[in-house]
């Protein structure tokens, strides 16, 4: 980042926040590391899902199936979308964002074919400028570039300061 981006913790003043976008280049590396190791792949997700359909389909018993899920040799594509920080699985089996944000303050996604992090819900907001009209909200509005320092006066979901790549003075 050019400028560093004043990131603080979210008021119950604060209103209209939009989801926030940071490049991979904008964050420290170990960020990265923690959340490939960490966050929920819903590429391999995806596959063990299909793998099971298919063994199923085969007239495997769940035991059977749940032996070769046990160790899967799942063959995985470039990229992959990573859920980062905290959500959960609803009641429809699907995963969420957990609205109160109990353990890692944040969540969203983190694409690894783009390089392109989304937050969509935080506890730490930060002012920024709009992203291009490839990042649209769900909602259709504009996203907030995590990459900018703010003159839109646009308030965009953060990561905590501590994830981003800052300079050595």
């Amino acid at each position: 980042m050019s400028k560093k981006l004043t990131i603080r913790e979210v008021t119950a003043d604060d209103q209209h926040i939009v989801c926030g976008v940071a490049h991979q280049n904008e964050l420290d590396s170990w960020t990265l590391d923690v959340w490939i190791g960490e966050s929920i792949d819903i590429g391999y997700e995806e596959a063990l899902l299909t793998m099971r359909e298919e063994l199923e389909l085969e007239g495997l018993s769940e035991e059977e199936i749940e032996e070769r899920l046990d160790c899967p040799d799942i063959e995985m594509c470039d990229g992959t979308t990573y859920l980062i920080g905290d959500w959960y699985i609803n009641d429809e089996g699907k995963y969420d964002i957990d609205p109160k944000l109990p353990n890692d303050g944040y969540a969203g996604t983190y694409d690894t074919s783009s390089g392109y992090v989304t937050i969509e819900l935080s506890k730490w907001v930060a002012r920024c400028n709009k992203t291009s009209p490839c990042f649209m909200m769900k909602s259709g509005g504009p996203c907030g570039d995590l990459g900018t320092v703010g003159s839109e006066n646009m308030l965009a979901y953060s990561l905590p300061e501590d994830c981003y790549y800052h300079e050595e003075d």
